[in-house]
């Protein structure tokens, strides 16, 4: 079985890689302005043409920036809020008292050491997981957008309870 190409589909095959290849070459630089060295930020500005999948201006992004722990190099990346997170977003802000989607639960350790290894797994976690190390941020911008930050350490309070029943103490404090 041969393949043959009409000379009427000719034209449109050869606009259609063209278009291919110019969609291709666009995404190399893309990928090519993004890379720099991790370790090296010295210098380095987000602009709106290293974020090709959000469209912001240079003042957003500067205003991100200034509010991320840690500063430009503590991002990793700016996207713009998924429909659904668009609407977790919506009932955090308009759905009054607590948090809807915050879940709470409480465990027990019988050792310190065991406490300590929790933590470190739970950071370990955190550390692999692109959206444990994520936040929208909406205020001073034209739309909400999420920030993945590198690192985000999990937040710990150590609390001194007194002596007697330690569930309603926990529950009072948190």
């Amino acid at each position: 079985m041969s393949l043959t190409m009409h000379s009427a589909s000719a034209p449109v095959f050869s606009r259609i890689l063209g278009n291919m290849l110019a969609w291709l070459d666009k995404a190399e630089s893309h990928a090519q302005a993004r890379k720099f060295d991790p370790n090296n930020y010295l210098g380095l500005r987000l602009a709106p043409d290293m974020l090709p999948l959000v469209a912001l201006t240079q003042a957003e992004i500067d205003t991100i920036v200034a509010e991320a722990e840690g500063g430009v190099e503590n991002i990793q990346d700016i996207y713009p809020l998924s429909p659904l997170q668009e609407g977790i977003l919506y009932h955090y802000l308009f759905g009054g008292e607590g948090d809807n989607y915050l879940l709470r639960s409480m465990l027990a350790f019988e050792s310190r050491e065991l406490l300590d290894a929790f933590l470190a797994a739970m950071q370990a976690v955190i550390d692999r997981h692109d959206i444990l190390r994520t936040c929208a941020q909406w205020e001073a911008l034209s739309h909400p957008v999420q920030v993945v930050c590198r690192h985000v350490p999990l937040p710990i309070e150590e609390i001194a309870l007194e002596p007697g029943e330690v569930l309603p103490q926990l529950v009072a404090k948190s």
